[in-house]
C-alpha cells in the first residue's frame, strides 16, 4: 500500500506451455494481468487467471483464436459469479493477455486496460489514445475485445498495467521511465510514479542471445503487483554452470529472434548449454595413421618391366572369353532398354491407366455422396429455414393479437392504473411481434399508438441528444457548469478540460481546451489522481468562475483571471474511491462511502486548512449502497437499491416519491442546478436508460427518454435551468438537449 511494492502477486500471471499443450504452442509464452473493481480475493484472482490459462494452452489453431478463447473464458467466469451475488458484490473490470512467440507479441483486451511497447526509445500505446472504450468485463455474456499484434526486436520492453497509471504520467514520463538499462531501474521509476497511489503492472523485457556471459542470465523481465500497491520484483534464478569436461556431441542450434526470461522462472531459452568448439566450414579431410617408424628396404629395386613376369597363353585365354561374355551382356541389356523405349511410346502408360481409374472411381464417390446426403441436406435446410420463417411469422401474427386485445382493454379500463398496465403489455407484446416481422407496418403503427399513450400516463418528454463532443476516454468522467462554460475531469488519464458554449447553448464555440494535462506539476507540485471537479457557486469568499478540482493529494483552483494553482488543503487526505465531492455556500462537502458519512469542509482564507466536520447527526448513517449525492441547501443522496434520501441540517428529510408510475430501479446520480432559485432534483436511473424530474419533497414532475444512445450510459450530468438545458456525458461522449418548458 502507499506506492510499496507487496510480496504477491494474484492479479498477474506469467505462464509457459504444460506438458499437454495444443499443437504448436510449446514455445508460447503467456502472460496474464487483470484489474477487478470490488472486492476480490486472491484465490478468486488466482481461479480468474488459472481459467484463462488452461483455455489457451487447450485451444488448438492460431494464436488470436487461442486468445479470443482465453478472453472469453474469463468474461464467462466473471458473469457466472456476478449472476449469483448482490449488485454491490459483482466483479468488472478489465483483462490483457500477452503472448510471446519466436520475434512477435500478440495482445488481446478486454475492458480498461493499458499495454506499451518500448522499442528504440520509442512508445507505443495499444489501444491508441483515440480508440473508442471497450465495455467492462463481467457485465455481458458476448466480450467486446482488442487485438495486436507487432514483432519484436531485441531489448523492446512490453508493459501491462491498469488504466490508473494515465492519472499519474503522460505518455513521454512512461517513454522516460522504460528507457533504461535494467527491469530494476524501470521498477524503480514505476514506484516513483505510482507514488502513493496503487498501480498493477508487469513488464516483460525481450534480450538478445548474443554477448551473453556463460552460465548468467543476460537480462530478466518481471513486474508484478497485488491490486493494493506497487509490484514487486522476484530475484531471478541463475542457471547451472556447466562442467568443464563436457562434451558437445552436436555444435548447438542457434534460435532466431530474442530471447525472453521471466525473473524467478528459466524460460527454455535461458537454459544452460554445453560448450562446443569452433567447427570450420568446408570439406573434412581424414589421413590414414602413420606408423611410428618406416622400415628400410634392403632389396634394390628394378624396373617394372623387368621385374613383371609374362602370363601363360591359358591365362590370357580365359581373359578373352570373359571380355567375350562381358560384351555379349552389354548387348543384350541394350536391346531390352531400346525395346522398353519403344513400348513406353507406343502402349499407354500402366501408372496413367490407373491414375485415370482412381480418379473416376473418387467422382462416382463423390457424386453418390452428393446424392445421399448433400442433396437431402440441402433439402431439409431449405424446409427447416421455411418451417423456421413461418413459425416466427405465426408468433408475431399472435404477438400482434396480443397488442391489440391490450390496446382495446386500456381504452375500455376504468382505472388509470389498469389503463397504464394494458399499454405497457401492449408496448411488450408489439416489441415481440416486430422481432419476427421487423417490417410488418401494422406492428409499427399499434406499437406507436400504445407508446404515445404510454408516455402521456408516465408524463414522458421525449428530447434529441445532440453531440457536442466525444472525449475517445473510457472515463469516468465528471462534469462541471459554470456560466458559459462547461469543465470535464477525466480520472483515468487525469487530464481537465473546459468548453466554451455558443449563445444558444447547443454547440461549442471552438474544441475544448486543456487546462491540465497529466504528468504536469502546479505550483510545483505534481496532483495525485483526480477525484471530481466542483463548481463554485458565488459567495462572499468566492467568484461565480472558480473551479475546485478535489485530488488524492489535496486541493487545485482554477479562476479565468489567474489560471490553475494549488489551495491549502492542511492535512486533510482525500481517498481515491470517494464517490462525489459538491459545494454549497462556500463550503465543501465529501461522500465519504467507506465512513457512511459526509464530511463538511469549512473555508478558511482560499483554502480548506481545517478538518472535517460530520454532517450526519450521530445516530445516522449512509447506506453502503449510496451512488451520488447532490446540494440546494438539503442534501439528496441515491443508493443503488432504487432510495432517493434527502437530509436536511444532517436530520433525515422528507422525500417521497409520488405520481411516478415506474418507480426507479437504479438511481446512479442525482444533481440539481445550484444557480437556480428553487431548482428540481434530476435523478439519473440508470437502469432504464431514463432521467426523472422530481420536486424537492419529492414529487413527479416528468422523465426524459432518448432515442439512441445518449442516455444508455450516463457517467454524469448538469442542468442549466435558466437556459433550459441538459447536459450529459455517455460513455465519453458529451451530449447536449433542450428541456422543453413545463405545461
Amino acid at each position: 500500500m502507499a506506492g510499496a511494492r507487496q510480496s504477491t502477486n494474484p492479479a498477474t500471471g506469467a505462464f509457459t506451455a504444460p506438458r499437454r499443450a495444443a499443437r504448436g504452442r510449446a514455445d508460447d509464452m503467456l502472460f496474464v494481468l487483470t484489474d477487478l473493481s470490488g472486492t476480490i480475493s486472491s484465490a478468486d484472482l488466482h481461479t480468474l487467471l488459472e481459467r484463462v490459462n488452461h483455455s489457451y494452452w487447450s485451444t488448438p489453431g492460431s494464436v488470436t483464436a487461442a486468445l479470443r478463447m482465453a478472453i472469453a473464458a474469463g468474461g464467462e467466469w466473471l458473469m457466472d459469479h456476478n449472476s449469483q451475488t448482490a449488485l454491490e458484490e459483482r466483479w468488472t473490470g478489465g483483462l490483457v493477455c500477452a503472448v510471446l512467440r519466436d520475434a512477435n507479441a500478440y495482445l488481446a483486451q478486454a475492458g480498461a486496460t493499458l499495454a506499451f511497447i518500448a522499442h528504440e526509445g520509442k512508445l507505443e500505446q495499444y489501444p491508441g489514445r483515440d480508440a473508442d472504450p471497450l465495455p467492462p468485463l463481467g457485465t455481458a455474456r458476448s466480450v467486446e475485445m482488442r487485438l495486436s499484434h507487432t514483432p519484436l526486436d531485441p531489448g523492446d520492453v512490453i508493459l501491462l498495467c491498469d488504466p490508473r497509471l494515465w492519472s499519474r504520467a503522460s505518455l513521454e514520463t512512461i517513454a522516460t521511465a522504460l528507457r533504461q538499462a535494467t527491469v530494476d531501474d524501470m521498477l524503480k521509476n514505476l514506484q516513483q510514479l505510482a507514488g502513493s497511489g496503487d498501480l498493477i503492472a508487469l513488464i516483460v523485457q525481450a534480450t538478445p542471445t548474443a554477448g551473453a556471459v556463460p552460465g548468467r542470465s543476460a537480462a530478466q523481465a518481471a513486474v508484478t503487483a497485488t491490486p493494493s500497491g506497487m509490484p514487486s520484483q522476484v530475484e531471478p534464478i541463475e542457471p547451472t554452470p556447466i562442467a568443464p569436461d563436457t562434451v558437445m556431441q552436436a555444435p548447438p542450434k542457434v534460435d532466431s529472434g530474442p530471447i525472453i526470461r521471466i525473473a524467478g522462472r528459466p524460460s527454455s531459452g535461458s537454459r544452460p548449454r554445453p560448450a562446443a568448439s569452433t567447427v570450420a566450414a568446408g570439406p573434412i579431410e581424414v589421413a590414414a595413421p602413420r606408423p611410428a617408424t618406416m622400415p628400410t628396404p634392403t632389396a634394390t629395386l628394378k624396373p617394372a618391366a623387368e621385374s613383371m613376369p609374362k602370363p601363360s597363353f591359358g591365362v590370357q585365354f580365359r581373359e578373352w572369353v570373359e571380355a567375350l561374355r562381358q560384351s555379349a551382356r552389354r548387348g543384350a541389356s541394350s536391346v531390352t532398354a531400346a525395346g522398353q523405349l519403344v513400348a513406353q511410346r507406343t502402349l499407354p502408360d500402366p501408372m496413367e491407366v490407373a491414375r485415370k481409374k482412381e480418379k473416376e472411381k473418387r467422382n462416382n464417390m463423390l457424386m453418390l455422396v452428393v446424392a445421399i446426403i448433400v442433396i437431402p441436406v440441402i433439402v431439409a435446410l431449405l424446409v427447416t429455414t421455411a418451417y423456421a420463417q413461418y413459425h416466427l411469422q405465426a408468433e408475431a401474427e399472435t404477438h400482434l393479437g396480443e397488442a391489440q386485445n391490450a390496446v382495446t382493454l386500456a381504452q375500455q379500463a376504468i382505472t388509470g392504473s389498469e389503463t397504464r398496465k394494458y399499454y405497457v403489455q401492449a408496448v411488450s407484446e408489439a416489441q415481440l411481434a416486430l422481432q419476427g416481422a421487423p417490417n410488418n407496418e401494422q406492428v409499427k403503427q399499434v406499437l406507436e399508438q400504445a407508446q404515445t399513450e404510454l408516455d402521456k400516463i408516465d408524463n414522458v418528454t421525449r428530447v434529441l441528444p445532440a453531440p457536442l463532443w466525444d472525449f475517445k476516454s473510457p472515463g469516468p468522467l465528471h462534469l462541471a457548469a459554470q456560466g458559459t462554460s462547461l469543465y470535464t475531469a477525466d480520472r483515468s488519464s487525469g487530464r481537465i478540460s473546459r468548453m466554451i458554449l455558443m449563445v444558444s447553448g447547443d454547440k461549442l464555440e471552438t474544441n475544448p481546451e486543456t487546462l491540465l494535462n497529466p504528468g504536469v506539476a502546479v505550483d510545483g507540485k505534481l496532483p495525485g489522481a483526480l477525484i471530481d471537479i466542483v463548481a463554485m457557486e458565488s459567495t462572499a469568499n468566492r467568484q461565480a468562475s472558480d473551479i475546485i478540482i478535489p485530488h488524492t493529494g489535496g486541493l487545485l483552483d482554477f479562476n479565468l483571471s489567474f489560471g490553475m494553482k494549488t489551495l491549502d488543503f492542511g492535512s486533510n487526505v482525500l481517498a481515491q474511491n470517494t464517490r462525489r465531492v459538491r459545494s454549497y455556500e462556500g463550503n465543501l462537502y465529501v461522500l465519504d462511502t467507506d465512513k457512511n458519512q459526509i464530511w463538511r469542509y469549512k473555508p478558511s482564507g482560499e483554502g480548506y486548512p481545517n478538518l472535517p466536520e460530520a454532517y450526519l447527526a450521530p445516530s445516522l448513517r449512509l447506506p453502503p449502497q449510496a451512488t451520488d449525492m447532490a446540494i440546494d441547501g438539503d442534501v439528496y443522496v441515491t443508493t443503488l437499491n432504487g432510495q432517493i434520501l434527502k437530509y436536511t441540517e444532517g436530520q433525515t428529510g422528507t422525500f417521497q416519491i409520488k405520481g411516478l408510475g415506474e418507480p426507479p430501479r437504479q438511481p446512479s446520480l442525482v444533481t440539481v442546478d445550484a444557480n437556480a432559485q428553487d431548482s428540481s432534483v434530476y435523478v439519473v436511473d440508470q437502469a432504464t436508460s431514463r432521467i426523472l424530474q422530481f420536486r424537492p419533497d419529492g414529487l413527479f414532475v416528468r422523465q426524459f427518454r432518448a432515442d439512441g444512445p445518449a442516455f444508455v450510459n450516463i457517467q454524469d450530468l448538469a442542468v442549466d435551468e435558466q437556459n433550459d438545458r441538459l447536459y450529459v456525458i455517455s460513455a465519453g461522449v458529451l451530449y447536449t438537449a433542450l428541456l422543453p418548458p413545463l405545461q
